[in-house]
């Protein structure tokens, strides 16, 4: 099975030059911080992470240093992402305020993917698709979902598997 490429696209608030982060010497390194973070969030799924635009089908997450409001949202938003039950093949979903810790940003997008494949929020504080910031993982049990639309249960972790293939061993 040929991985899904997730393209991290790092822009920069509305005319500040290059996007920006605090918590490392300098943006490359950021950039390069988070998409390991990804990565190792989405390990055990047949991924491949990148920051350089692919020239085949992929999941774009724009990775933004500024707040949703320029963008449309509610100041309370940190992502956005297009759902429906069967997925969004080569969707594109967008993180807020990526700037100051790597595993937040990583966990940010990995939810934000979780919404580009069919996943749904859950009701329990168990699994990344809570809709508060949770757990850095994904839970492999049947989780209430928060609104029923797809499912009144998801296994989050089952359905990565079968949207996207369980990652080989290398």
């Amino acid at each position: 099975m040929t991985p899904t490429v997730i393209y991290l696209a790092f822009i920069a608030a509305s005319g500040a030059g290059e996007w920006r982060c605090s918590y490392a010497p300098n943006p490359t390194a950021c950039r390069a911080d988070i998409v390991r973070k990804l990565d190792f969030i989405l390990s055990a799924y047949n991924v491949v992470v990148t920051t350089d635009e692919p020239t085949t089908r992929h999941l774009t997450v724009i990775v933004t240093d500024e707040g949703p409001e320029p963008w449309g949202f509610k100041d309370h938003v940190v992502g956005a992402a297009p759902s429906t039950c069967g997925g969004v093949p080569g969707g594109v979903a967008i993180v807020f305020r990526c700037v100051d810790n790597g595993w937040v940003c990583a966990a940010r997008a990995a939810h934000e993917i979780g919404h580009l494949t069919g996943l749904e929020h859950v009701a329990k504080p168990v699994d990344l698709m809570y809709p508060a910031q949770g757990p850095m993982g994904w839970a492999d049990d049947p989780v209430p979902t928060v609104r029923g639309l797809c499912r009144v249960y998801q296994n989050s972790h089952q359905h990565l598997l079968r949207k996207l293939g369980p990652r080989p061993r290398r």
